[in-house]
Formats: structure tokens, C-alpha cells, sequence
């Protein structure tokens, strides 16, 4: 059902490269499958905010984008998400907007020139989706095919467990403390991880759907400085399993023979409240730092939160297609041609052969590129140790001596 393989994968690479290297410079091979497996759900999420009297938008994000203006740090500015909101909401539209939080309160532009909110900025390099939307009013869920076609629907399951979490007034909802936000993220990644094994119509596709949300969890338990603790879903998941197998995967079906998402919801906030970490738990797991691990008045070792880190560093494998995924997500998240080099000069282990032919395209098709690869072999025979720092400093120099001169 979500089949992927490394050839198509290294050819999603390339074809990303040849266009640019730019977030959204080119639209996935696979978009169109995901956009098929997705319809009836998008169906049933539009009938269940219906059902709720509540003004609900879902958009592909690829469709609205504009590839022109797609480039490294720019705003997305695309008046075809007005259209699409006029198809759905009529003359209401740019006030529902405003209401859910996609366009700034400030905005009176008429044609629809809005600014989008800031965590959409981003989306494509952290992320590949997006829900806003208000408490009891209008809400709008962005998703995209990205990276895979398992993970891109995974990520639109993920939005739309937060878009439920609204709808059903669940408890992880309430509340702005990080302790909070941590129970709605891992509520939205326990319905997407549940949506994803009852979905699959054999055993084969629920055994590899077990193994993809138990790979993905697996992939946000850990700890560091540079880590988001509020989406270790991994206490939960590893429950959720043998849960839906207890359950021998009998979900209560919608009136059109599909998955009931409100039941699927519930089912996840069940869980979420038994098995999620407690909040002095989280509070400690949250300022930990393995570094300091002696420093702390709690003993790390005895903690879930801990010992669940530490199964998953012993179990966590690592193979070629992982590697080239990470080097997939690393051009997408990079915001210079600096940071979009440093990823083809990491070292890898499985995949080192691949990433040379990427680097050799990325240089080829790159003006900026082979630039600052000639810039690097320069500096490379020169060896200058602090070649800009000098630089700055000399232009620096001369222009305090300028301003001196015009003030005599």
C-alpha cells in the first residue's frame, strides 16, 4: 500500500537537485498516489467539522504554492488559497481565514495578498504539515506529499488528530504548558499511528505498518539540546500495538464502511492518559542533559522516560535507505547554499557512493554551488585560518577611518 523503494527514492533526490534544491521546486512523483489514498479520509474529516457546525478548510499545499517565490528564507504570499477557500466558504472566506489564524488579523487586502502565519513559513523544511485553527471556530489543515508516501500520510493523519482533539474538546488540548502541548502531540501521533495499522487490508501491510509507526516512533525517543521532547510519542506506541492486536484491529466503521476517526480518537486519548509520562516526569525529562546526567536531584535511571531512551539507542538500526532519507530531509531544512554543501560532506556510512553522485549533481546543476566549491578548494591550498575574519576586520578598519576623515 505505501510502497517505496530506494531506486525511487534516489531518483526523488535527483530530480530535487536537478531543479534547484529549493523547498517546493518541484512536485513529488508520488503526490498524486498520496492524494488518492487520502480522499476519503479528507471526505470524512469535512463531514465530521460539518456535523460540529464548524468552517473547516483542507488544502495540498503543493497546489497552492507558487514555485516562482519558493526560494530559500521567502514568505509564501499565493492568492490560489484564497480561491480555494472561496470554493468552500464563499465571501466568508477571508474572515474565516483570519479567524483560524492562516492570515494576519491586519491584512485588508481584497484580494487576498495575505501573510501567512509563521509556522507555515517553514513548512516543507521542518515539517510537512500544518493545522491552525481557533478554539470553536474556523480551523484549516495544510498537507503535502513529502519524503514518502507512508510518511505523508502519516503526517496528514497526525494534523488531522490535532484538528479532532479541537473538535472533541479532549483534555491535551487545554492548556498552553509545554506538559500540555507534549499530551497533543502525542495524542496526534497515536491517531495517526492507530489510523495507519487499521487502514492496512492484509497482514502483510499491517505488519510493515507496525514496523513504519514503530520505526517512527522509535525515531523521537531520545534526549539532547537539540531535541523536541514533546514528540516522544514512544511510551505510547509501543502500547498502542498490542493493543489494536488485542483488539484483533475491530474498529467500529463509519456509515460508509471506513474507519470511525472520532472512535479512533477516543481510543488514542485512552491511551494517551495511561501510558503518556507524568508531568514531573516530563518536567525532568525536559531539562535533561545527558552531558550533566550527575548534576540533577533526580536519578535519571530510575526514570520511564529514560529507560525508554536508552532501549531504543540498543534496538535503533540504521540502513542505506535511512541514510538517504536523512539526506533528503537535510537539503529540505537547509537555509543557505552553506547548509545545503554541509550535508553532502557529512560522513555516512551505508550510502557514502550515493551521496558523492548527489554532491557531483547538486555542483552541476548549482551555480552557487560550484562556487562555493571552488571557494573551499581555494581555501583548501591556501589554508588562510581566518581568511573572512581578516576580510571583515580590514573593511571594518576602513570604514571607521572614513567616517573619522568626514567628521574632521
Amino acid at each position: 500500500m505505501y510502497h517505496y523503494s530506494e531506486a525511487e527514492l534516489k531518483q526523488e533526490i535527483a530530480e530535487y537537485i536537478r531543479n534547484g534544491c529549493y523547498p517546493f521546486c518541484r512536485r513529488f512523483a508520488f503526490a498524486d498516489k498520496v492524494e488518492k489514498l487520502l480522499a476519503d479520509d479528507i471526505a470524512e474529516l469535512k463531514k465530521i467539522n460539518k456535523a460540529y457546525k464548524r468552517p473547516f478548510l483542507c488544502v495540498d499545499y503543493d497546489k497552492i504554492v507558487s514555485r516562482r517565490y519558493s526560494g530559500l528564507n521567502r514568505r509564501y504570499y499565493n492568492a490560489n488559497l484564497i480561491r480555494e477557500a472561496f470554493k468552500v466558504w464563499g465571501m466568508r472566506s477571508l474572515a474565516y481565514l483570519r479567524e483560524a489564524g492562516v492570515l494576519l488579523p491586519k491584512d485588508k487586502s481584497a484580494r487576498g495578498r495575505g501573510m501567512y502565519v509563521q509556522n507555515m513559513e517553514m513548512l516543507g523544511k521542518e515539517i510537512c504539515g500544518c493545522y491552525v485553527g481557533s478554539f470553536r471556530g474556523a480551523s484549516a489543515l495544510f498537507y503535502y506529499a513529502a519524503k514518502s508516501p507512508a510518511s505523508s500520510v502519516m503526517n496528514f493523519y497526525h494534523e488531522a488528530g490535532h484538528n479532532l482533539q479541537n473538535l472533541l474538546g479532549m483534555k491535551s488540548w487545554k492548556g498552553q504548558d509545554e506538559y500540555m502541548q507534549y499530551k497533543c502531540e502525542v495524542h496526534a501521533e497515536v491517531f495517526a499511528s492507530a489510523m495507519m495499522i487499521l487502514r492496512a487490508k492484509t497482514e502483510q501491510e499491517r505488519r510493515q505498518a507496525e514496523a513504519f509507526v514503530m520505526k517512527k516512533a522509535m525515531n523521537s525517543a531520545e534526549f539532547g539540546e537539540n531535541f523536541d521532547v514533546r514528540y516522544n510519542s514512544y511510551a505510547v506506541v509501543k502500547q498502542l500495538v498490542p493493543e489494536l492486536r488485542r483488539l484483533d484491529w475491530r474498529m467500529p466503521e463509519n456509515a460508509n464502511g471506513g474507519i470511525d476517526m472520532i472512535k479512533t480518537a477516543r481510543l488514542a486519548q485512552r491511551m494517551v492518559d495511561k501510558y503518556a509520562y507524568l508531568r514531573l516526569d516530563f518536567e525532568n525529562y525536559s531539562v535533561f542533559r545527558e552531558q550533566n546526567k550527575n548534576l540533577y536531584r533526580f536519578k535519571p535511571e530510575q526514570a520511564r522516560w529514560y529507560k525508554d531512551c536508552m532501549e531504543v539507542r540498543e534496538c535503533r538500526t540504521f540502513d542505506r535507505m535511512a541514510e538517504q532519507e536523512n539526506v533528503y530531509v537535510g537539503l529540505q531544512r537547509a537555509r543557505s547554499e552553506k547548509e545545503k554543501s554541509a550535508v553532502f560532506h557529512q560522513e555516512y556510512l551505508y550510502c557514502a557512493e550515493d551521496v558523492r553522485a548527489f554532491r557531483q549533481l547538486y555542483f552541476r546543476y548549482n551555480r552557487r554551488g560550484r562556487y562555493y566549491e571552488m571557494l573551499k578548494r581555494t581555501e583548501a591550498v591556501l589554508k588562510p585560518e581566518n581568511l573572512w575574519k581578516k576580510v571583515k576586520q580590514r573593511v571594518c578598519g576602513l570604514r571607521r577611518g572614513s567616517l573619522r576623515g568626514g567628521r574632521d
